[in-house]
């Protein structure tokens, strides 16, 4: 693998997936997190790897994954996001929070 210096390093490159429906009580609240802030949310799988990797597909902690801008740009060397973006994914992280808070 060439990291983004240049510099070639030597990985092992695995990713555990992990599933929910949309009926679980996980899915449900950052859904309803997500409308709630004005959002149309949708679900999909995700084509790159995380630290939810870890927590989901390793040590089995519900996890799930929400962020600004576009998965393509996503942990490369040109990620970025606009200032709209970054202020409508903090909505919907406090929308998503508020959502669990309620019970």
């Amino acid at each position: 693998m060439e990291c983004f210096t240049g510099k070639r390093i030597r990985v092992k490159h695995f990713a555990p997936g992990w599933f929910f429906e949309e009926s679980e009580e996980l899915v449900e609240k950052a859904l309803r997190g997500l409308r709630l802030a004005g959002m149309d949310p949708s679900l999909s799988e995700s084509g790159f790897g995380t630290n939810g990797c870890y927590y989901g597909g390793i040590k089995g902690i519900p996890t799930i994954s929400f962020g600004p801008s576009e998965e393509k740009l996503a942990h490369t060397k040109d990620e970025r996001l606009d200032v709209d973006q970054l202020v409508k994914a903090t909505r919907g992280y406090m929308s998503i929070a508020a959502s669990f808070l309620e019970g």
